[in-house]
């Protein structure tokens, strides 16, 4: 992680992590937005021979009632806003944990994916209650590469 003095943001680097999954070798793309410890959300991006789903994960960000909203470059309408649900919520140790998945030919999963190959950079923001918990930009520079697009 860098920090953008010009913007006053933090910078995350891509990370690629690779899973065994019936005993094949299958490809996770993690992306994360925010340190570990901190408010965060992590997309995991499954992409055995094709791209099935994306898992989004938050950690210390997010709670029944939450937007998540993910921006892509400079633009001002959301590739994604996500309002999460009670099902999606939960506490653990203490901590508000949120996790939804977008399948493969959902509309959420195209625009994501869409705004991971052709966009530069991205803006994740997690609002509670009209309440800024979360707001992080990261690089997508190199996502494309790994996603085989």
């Amino acid at each position: 992680m860098r920090f953008d003095s010009v913007r006053g943001v933090a910078v995350i680097t891509l990370c690629s992590v690779l899973t065994f999954s019936n005993n094949a070798l299958a490809a996770v793309v993690m992306l994360r937005a925010g340190d570990a410890g901190e408010p965060n959300v992590l997309f995991e991006i499954d992409k055995a021979k094709t791209t099935k789903q994306i898992v989004l994960k938050t950690e210390q960000a997010g709670v029944v009632g939450s937007v998540l909203e993910f921006f892509i470059d400079r633009n001002q309408k959301p590739v994604l806003h996500h309002l999460f649900s009670g099902d999606e919520c939960k506490f653990i140790e203490q901590q508000s944990r949120c996790e939804v998945s977008f399948a493969a030919g959902s509309p959420e999963f195209a625009a994501l994916v869409n705004g991971f190959v052709k966009g530069r950079s991205a803006k994740v923001t997690v609002a509670d209650a009209g309440v800024m918990k979360m707001d992080h930009a990261l690089s997508l520079k190199g996502v494309a590469r790994l996603l085989g697009r």
